[in-house]
């Protein structure tokens, strides 16, 4: 199972938010949420730098207490910053500042489940495949020489005989394609510019065939990456998280194969972040395996062998003190998405690189807890197996 990151996008901070108003000798703060927060101070700037943060647990403060006691480390510190990777809010109280209460939010909290499915990922382009030759090329359109002349030259159709260009853009995973040469890319031209903060990729031998993948998008002028050149162990589906960018061509750039790999899906969109981390109680699909068996036994009980029928993954994924407002704005969208094609789930992208390519044959029904307007609800999926 693999979850890719855009550089620094899974390490804190998500963002440093300031707690001063004015330059400060001394402060009081309280973290008031059960989230963890880190403070930081500087002579000015925010922190480049999460090095030497103090890390405060949930009510956790401090009661007029000087940055330079707190940080001996920074001459001058007269400005205190702060950092959560899960929504929390602080007390600050300082000379020359109002009390007040400051909301950390980071926009992308990693703990939580990403969900793509087919009413958050791009539909509705065209697909493309390119050889070596053709990563030279400004966007597939023509080559500059030395003396900044164009040649044209027409797109390659680099898919090999008996597989099939168009394959990854169907989440069916029957049909494939598989480049006819190395490197190779295979790109998806939505038509007009939209948002992307993802793309998953399954049914697939990048694995086994030694791929190194990186996804990109065109800028216009030039391809630009979204993620490092990943070198792909295993063939378990693939998420690739980053900063949300809007541009309407996107690719997967394939390189370093000791074999040409297959490929059944390719989606770019927009996850749905769920509200909640989840964790206890949880069984990783990697560790869930269904495998369905059929042994052979002879009169006596001696063994004559099995026949493996079928093997895939089950897993189900609970969630709690879901906002009543969160679920009516968007589990109807994801319910009649998982009705209609299969899905992914990375469940806990931040620690873990767990994820499935999965179908649900019960839609997930939401349930008011009984505290306050939280509800609660539970994706049972069966998931493709890939080994």
């Amino acid at each position: 199972m693999t979850v890719i990151f855009q550089a620094g996008l899974n390490e804190p901070p998500a963002n440093w938010v300031e707690l001063t108003e004015a330059d400060v000798s001394n402060i009081t703060f309280q973290n008031l949420g059960t989230a963890s927060m880190f403070v930081q101070a500087t002579t000015g700037d925010a922190p480049t730098t999460t090095a030497g943060s103090i890390e405060y647990p949930g009510a956790a403060k401090e009661t007029n207490v000087a940055l330079a006691d707190l940080f001996p480390g920074v001459a001058g510190a007269d400005r205190l910053w702060a950092y959560a990777l899960t929504q929390t809010t602080v007390f600050v109280s300082h000379t020359g500042g109002v009390n007040k209460t400051v909301t950390l939010s980071p926009s992308q909290d990693y703990t939580k489940a990403r969900i793509g499915h087919s009413l958050n990922w791009l539909a509705g382009g065209t697909v493309t495949a390119f050889d070596g030759s053709a990563l030279l090329l400004e966007g597939g359109d023509g080559l500059l020489l030395e003396d900044d002349s164009a040649v044209l030259l027409e797109s390659t159709n680099n898919t090999s005989v008996g597989y099939y260009v168009a394959a990854p853009d169907n989440s069916l995973t029957y049909e494939l394609w598989q480049p006819s040469a190395i490197p190779a890319t295979w790109e998806y031209d939505h038509g007009s510019s939209a948002t992307v903060d993802y793309c998953a990729i399954a049914a697939h031998t990048l694995g086994t065939a030694g791929s190194t993948i990186k996804i990109q998008y065109w800028t216009g002028s030039a391809w630009s990456d979204v993620t490092p050149a990943s070198a792909i162990t295993d063939n378990s589906p693939i998420f690739c998280l980053f900063e949300g960018v809007s541009a309407q061509r996107w690719r997967l750039n394939i390189t370093a194969t000791t074999t040409n790999p297959t490929v059944g899906v390719v989606k770019f969109g927009e996850a749905l972040q769920m509200q909640q981390a989840i964790y206890g109680g949880h069984s990783p699909i990697n560790l869930a395996r269904q495998t369905v068996l059929r042994s052979n036994l002879s009169e006596t009980g001696e063994f004559l062998g099995r026949t493996k029928q079928r093997a895939l993954l089950s897993t189900s994924y609970a969630w709690t003190h879901l906002k009543a407002d969160w679920i009516r704005t968007n589990w109807p969208t994801l319910q009649k998405a998982v009705e209609a094609e299969p899905f992914w789930v990375a469940w806990r992208p931040a620690d873990y690189g767990e994820v499935g390519f999965s179908q649900t044959d019960a839609v997930p029904i939401p349930q008011n807890m009984g505290i306050k307007d939280f509800m609660q609800v539970e994706l049972t999926t069966r998931a493709r197996a890939w080994d």
